[in-house]
C-alpha cells in the first residue's frame, strides 16, 4: 500500500512510501525512481519472480528489504498543463510467489 497514487513533477514532495503488506516494512520511492523505470526492461527480481507491465505501463520492481516477498508495481504516465507537468499513478502492487 502506498501513502500517495499519484507523485507529480511538481509538488513539494516528489515522494511516495510503500508499505509491505506482508510485513508492515516501508520504503520510500522518489518519482526519479519512477522516471528511471518508465519505458525501461530492467528487473530488480529474478526471472521466476519477474511479472513486468501491460502495454502502456511502467513497472518497478524489488524484494522487500525486510521480508524479501517480490513486489511489482505498476503505473501509468500522465501529462497536462502549460508547463510541461507529469505525473505518475500507481495502478496495482503485486506479488509474485506470495505465501
Amino acid at each position: 500500500m502506498f501513502n500517495r497514487v499519484t507523485i507529480n513533477h511538481y509538488d513539494d514532495d516528489t515522494s511516495t512510501i510503500y508499505t509491505c503488506s506482508k510485513c508492515n516494512n516501508s520504503v520510500k520511492f522518489y518519482i526519479r525512481d519512477f522516471d528511471k523505470h518508465w519505458k525501461s526492461e530492467f528487473s530488480n527480481l529474478k526471472p521466476v519472480d519477474f511479472i513486468g507491465a501491460p502495454e502502456g505501463r511502467g513497472f518497478l520492481d524489488f524484494y522487500c528489504p525486510k521480508c524479501e516477498i517480490p513486489t511489482t508495481v505498476i503505473f501509468k504516465l500522465e501529462a497536462g498543463g502549460m508547463h510541461g507537468e507529469y505525473w505518475y499513478t500507481v495502478e496495482n502492487v503485486e506479488h509474485s510467489n506470495a505465501l
